[in-house]
């Protein structure tokens, strides 16, 4: 099992950036670097406890989506660089999510 604060996971200047509109729980600042980010994104991890994940079209590109009662409640993007997380882009913001869809990835539903 490969933890959240593994050295291979992320880059060591990993930043964390999130928008939650002052309606949603988010960081006021980015979260730059490897350990904080993890600290960050397991403190994240914890308040989500009902949260269904599912594969997305975001901006045209793949992202992953949290949805809590069939609502999108998150939206995550991932910047990943020669293997690793070097930034994590998350919307929480609701007035954002409005237009948020969800695709079966390629490979068939989750």
């Amino acid at each position: 099992m490969i933890s959240v604060r593994s050295p291979t996971l992320l880059t060591p200047d990993v930043t964390v950036m999130s928008d939650g509109g002052g309606k949603a729980k988010a960081a006021l600042r980015p979260v730059v670097g490897a350990d904080k980010a993890a600290r960050f994104m397991i403190g994240i991890a914890r308040e989500a406890v009902e949260l269904s994940v599912r594969f997305a079209l975001v901006n045209g590109t793949l992202g992953v989506v949290g949805y809590q009662d069939a609502t999108p409640t998150t939206v995550a993007l991932l910047d990943l660089v020669d293997g690793r997380i070097a930034q994590i882009l998350i919307v929480a913001n609701p007035d954002k999510l409005a237009r948020v869809g969800v695709i079966d990835p390629p490979w068939g539903p989750t």
